[in-house]
């Protein structure tokens, strides 16, 4: 029997197998009192209950006492492992898993994992190195920068890929994830609104959470000119964005990982970016000559 491949990214951390098909869990808890929720329904309440929301709790994987949490939650331990147990529950409950792991774990997050995945219902077999299977899957030799999108932060690996692949050198760069261009998209959306129609949806949790949630589909139009509507009671608010100062946002931070790059290695012969950098509208032109995975690129 094949084991589970968990890839651990807290944008979507995804469960795959030869039984069943592909599934995923974003990086969110919702804590109030004894209630505990996670993935998809925590993110949808995400903007209602700000103070209850925990999304750092793969990133920041720790056993360090939590403040503001209900009696069954201790640590950020106690929501991997209620993730994971979603996750094993969603993907079909297979019997052993091969996680595969960013590069910027530490030893004693690795430890922790297991020491979490030691009291779910599955065998760990495995742990793998996210940057080199991604690598492992594609057509590339030389020095490569792995570049890995979290929701947060930016993982940066540089491998050296000939008969074998080597890992070599893991930045982070704080502030460089998917939610940091969800704020930035959202508020460009939110200042046209004001602009347009003198009204702010990010006044409102309700209005608010709705940007949220309908950003992906709004991301993915195409046009020179985006409109987006938010209904509030009867009425329905309409705003038109123009579709380039979204596309600045990811323009700049692509730039900002360039000069990371550039410093971690003189001579890159390629670069290559986890399929979660296909949500940033432009990426396809701003990163023209480098590599986007598909989604099940590392699994395979």
């Amino acid at each position: 029997m094949s084991p589970c491949i968990v890839e651990l990214n807290d944008i979507a951390v995804a469960a795959s197998s030869a039984k069943h098909e592909p599934v995923s869990s974003p990086g969110f808890a919702l804590v109030q009192g004894a209630s505990l929720v996670v993935g998809d329904e925590a993110r949808s309440r995400a903007r209602l209950s700000p103070q209850q929301l925990n999304n750092r709790f793969w990133q920041r994987l720790s056993m360090d006492p939590l403040s503001h949490t209900g009696h069954s939650v201790r640590h950020n331990a106690d929501l991997a492992y209620a993730h994971l147990m979603q996750l094993h529950e969603l993907a079909g409950k297979p019997d052993e898993v091969v996680f595969v792991v960013p590069g910027n774990f530490t030893n004693k997050q690795l430890s922790i994992l297991l020491g979490v995945a030691g009291q779910c219902p599955f065998q760990a077999v495995g742990l793998v190195d996210a940057a080199v299977a991604a690598v492992a899957g594609v057509d590339f030799t030389g020095d490569v920068i792995h570049i890995e999108l979290q929701l947060h932060q930016a993982v940066l690996t540089k491998l050296t890929v000939s008969d074998e692949i080597i890992r070599d050198t893991v930045q982070t760069v704080e502030g460089a994830g998917l939610l940091s261009l969800h704020d930035r998209w959202a508020h460009i959306i939110a200042d046209a609104f004001i602009e347009q129609c003198r009204f702010d949806p990010l006044h409102s949790a309700t209005t608010e959470q709705f940007i949220y949630d309908h950003l992906p589909k709004f991301l993915s139009s195409d046009g020179t000119l985006l409109d987006f509507e938010v209904p509030q009671g009867s009425s329905v608010h309409r705003a038109r964005i123009e579709r380039d100062s979204i596309l600045q946002v990811g323009i700049k931070l692509w730039r900002q990982l360039l000069d990371r790059v550039s410093g971690m290695s003189s001579r890159t012969d390629g670069i290559v970016l986890s399929h979660n950098w296909a949500a940033v509208p432009g990426v396809e032109r701003f990163s023209a000559g480098n590599l986007v995975l598909e989604a099940d690129t590392t699994a395979r």
